[in-house]
C-alpha cells in the first residue's frame, strides 16, 4: 500500500512500513526520494521546543540528535538517572552527572572511577595517546605560534579541604614553554608542584627544555641540582 506518493507506505510481503519512500529496507525506514533533503524525527510539543533525530546527506553526510530552543539533552538509565547530559548553553558534557563544572566532567559514586585508553595493535609503536594542544590565538582551529611563559597544559590532583568544603589543588603536573617557538619544534619543560596541608602549591621539581633536572631548583644549569 502506498498513500499520497510515498507519504506513508507498508511492505506487506516483508511486514515493514516506509515513511517518505515506497521501498522500506527495516521494520520503520524514513527516508527522502531527494538526497539533497533532511531526514529526521521530531519530538515535539511546539514548533520551537523539539527533539530531533536525524540524518543529512545534502553535503554533510552526517548522523545528528539535537534539542531545538536552547535545551539540553539527557541521556537516562532505567531508573531515571543522567548516564550521559548535554548541557547546551554553556557547551559542557556530563557522564555520571547533569551539572558538569567543565566541558568534560566524569563523576562515579562507585568503588572506582576509571578512564581507559585501549589501544590493540600488532606494531611495537602504536599505542593510546592523550594530547594537549595549545595555539596562541582564540579562533577555533586557528594555529598561531604559542609565546615564552605559555602553558600548554596541567594534569592537577584535588581533594576536599575541612574548612568551607571545596575541591582544591594539592598535586599539578604542567608543560610550560621557556622559549620562543622554533621553525620545526617547541621548547617545553616538565614542573612538578606539591601542596602541603598549609601552603598551596609549589613547584618542588623541574625537567627543563635540555634534560636537566632540578629539585628545589627552578632553573637548573646542570644535569642535576639540588637545592633545599
Amino acid at each position: 500500500l502506498n498513500f499520497d506518493s510515498n507519504t506513508l507506505s507498508i511492505d506487506a510481503s516483508n511486514n515493514r512500513v516506509g515513511i517518505g519512500t515506497a521501498t522500506p529496507t527495516t521494520l520503520l525506514t524514513i527516508d527522502q526520494d531527494d538526497a539533497s533533503k533532511v531526514n529526521y524525527i521530531a519530538i515535539a510539543d511546539s514548533a520551537s521546543n523539539r527533539l530531533v533525530i536525524g540524518s543529512d546527506s545534502s553535503g554533510t553526510n552526517h548522523a545528528f540528535i539535537q534539542m531545538a530552543n536552547d535545551y539540553d539533552l539527557s541521556i537516562l538509565d532505567d531508573a531515571g538517572n543522567s548516564i550521559m547530559y548535554f548541557d547546551e548553553a554553556n557547551k559542557r558534557v556530563g557522564i555520571g552527572t547533569a551539572t558538569p563544572d567543565g566541558e568534560l566532567n566524569i563523576e562515579s559514586a562507585s568503588s572506582s572511577c576509571n578512564v581507559l585508553i585501549d589501544c590493540y595493535d600488532a606494531e611495537e609503536g602504536d599505542t593510546g595517546n592523550l594530547y594537549f594542544r595549545k595555539s596562541h590565538n582564540n579562533t577555533s582551529a586557528t594555529l598561531t605560534a604559542t609565546p615564552t611563559n605559555t602553558i600548554h597544559g596541567s594534569i592537577v590532583w584535588q581533594g576536599v579541604r575541612s574548612s568551607s568544603p571545596a575541591f582544591v589543588d594539592s598535586a599539578k603536573i604542567s608543560v610550560k614553554q621557556e622559549e620562543s617557538a622554533g621553525s620545526s619544534y617547541v621548547a617545553g619543560d616538565i614542573q612538578f608542584h606539591t601542596a602541603d596541608a598549609d601552603e598551596a602549591l609549589t613547584q618542588r621539581m623541574v625537567i627543563n627544555r635540555e634534560g636537566n633536572v632540578g629539585i628545589g631548583e627552578t632553573a637548573p644549569a646542570k644535569a642535576l641540582e639540588i637545592t633545599s
